[in-house]
């Protein structure tokens, strides 16, 4: 094939661009043999350990640990660079910052999820929690239940599990003789990569295997009624969680109908106010009931009661701050 390449080039007078044209052996580990050397002409095509194509960095055990590594550090970039007149803006309203954080930020971290996203990546999960802690001025030891809860926000794998499973219904719906269709049923038929993780989301889930090259349709809807059994059961462990806390135990008690949208998550709301709010219901205020504190030093340094400064305490019954404390019928 690379001889056939130079000899089209030079037919027709083209030339080779020979720093964009790499050789990567794919393997397990260990060394290339001797024989596994490949030349354009006379001269040595570079073997190299990873190589990006189509904006995926490859390497030669198919790890995508450097292709999330460098999407990650884009999408950092670029938040940081829009943080102070932007995100970080009070005057900017809260739907618009989310509307640029899915087009843009979560674009670049999700690149690609059609292949990868039946995965269930921690960094991806950990960049979505780094923006919202950023957005809303949390400390970065919010516990992870609170920030979904209170925000309503789904983890990115609920979406990149629905980009995957529409891209492969997609590359069933071309005709036979095209390459996408050809790898995805030979995917399905031997039961491999992505084939063998949606069987076992089916068997966790209690549904039936459904052969998609058969019943392409079928297998999308009981697809979509997995992410809404994901969703419903991440919903239950996040609760589950709030119940059982020690230091944030009155964000259980504030829910309502299991209403995880709060009302001051809005427009009208400054980020300010948005942040002293969401601190006040995720006990999340700086004070001496935490978790990075002994026993000892939990009770309250403003008054002489003796109570342990939680935020029951330091805003509804320390009588230092009575005179600061608003009335609320």
């Amino acid at each position: 094939m690379i001889n056939r390449l130079q000899q089209y080039c030079f037919r027709w007078n083209l030339v080779l661009n020979k720093d964009k044209s790499k050789i990567m052996v794919f393997r397990k580990g260990g060394r290339l043999s001797r024989n596994e050397k490949w030349y354009y002409g006379e001269d040595p095509i570079q073997i190299v350990n990873e190589y990006k194509y189509l904006g995926v960095t490859f390497t030669p055990t198919l790890s995508l640990s450097k292709h999330f590594s460098s999407k990650l550090t884009s999408a950092r970039y670029g938040i940081n660079s829009l943080w102070r007149k932007f995100i970080g803006s009070e005057d900017v309203p809260l739907s618009t910052k989310w509307q640029v954080f899915e087009t843009v930020s979560r674009t670049t971290i999700t690149y690609a999820g059609q292949v990868w996203g039946y995965q269930r990546r921690e960094d991806v999960e950990c960049f979505n929690r780094f923006f919202m802690k950023r957005m809303f001025g949390l400390p970065q030891n919010t516990p992870n239940y609170i920030l979904y809860l209170e925000s309503g926000r789904d983890i990115m794998w609920l979406q990149t599990l629905k980009m995957h499973f529409k891209y492969i219904l997609k590359a069933l719906a071309l005709p036979d003789h095209r390459y996408p269709k050809i790898l995805t049923s030979l995917v399905v038929q031997s039961n491999s990569g992505w084939c063998s993780e949606w069987k076992q989301l089916f068997n966790q889930f209690n549904e039936g295997w459904v052969d998609p090259i058969t019943q392409p349709d079928r297998w999308g809807m009981t697809c979509d009624n997995i992410i809404d059994k994901i969703r419903r059961n991440v919903l239950g462990t996040w609760w589950e969680k709030a119940s059982n806390s020690q230091f944030h135990q009155i964000y259980y008690t504030l829910r309502t109908d299991n209403a995880v949208m709060k009302d001051y998550l809005n427009d009208s709301n400054k980020r300010r106010m948005i942040n002293i709010i969401f601190r006040a219901r995720g006990s999340l205020l700086p004070l001496n009931f935490r978790v990075d504190r002994g026993e000892n030093s939990y009770i309250c340094s403003l008054c002489n009661s003796q109570e342990i400064e939680d935020i029951y305490h330091f805003i509804g019954k320390c009588k230092v701050l009575s005179e600061y404390r608003v009335k609320c019928s």
